[in-house]
């Protein structure tokens, strides 16, 4: 068996993904703000994040996080992505 060790990003970062892929975004964003905490340099966390407050309908968020993502990984193809999604949301 695998065991993980609760206090990494990576393991929030797995938790979160889980959360995000039965829908719930809002426990799935709490639990990427820990995983940046734990892990400040991962783009993916950020990316992940950003999607997830986009989901929930909180632009000013996920336009944070998708930005954060850029400024750690500039080639980032997901949030290239989804930036543009974003910024073809405005009003």
């Amino acid at each position: 068996s695998i065991r993980l060790n609760p206090e990494t990003g990576q393991t929030h970062a797995i938790l979160g993904a889980s959360y995000q892929q039965i829908g719930n975004f809002k426990e799935a964003a709490a639990v990427y703000e820990h995983a940046s905490e734990l892990e400040p340099n991962d783009p993916v966390i950020y990316n992940n994040m950003g999607l997830c407050y986009l989901k929930l309908g909180q632009r000013d968020k996920a336009l944070s996080n998708i930005q954060k993502a850029l400024l750690l990984n500039p080639d980032y193809p997901d949030a290239k992505h989804l930036l543009n999604l974003i910024l073809g949301q405005k009003n």
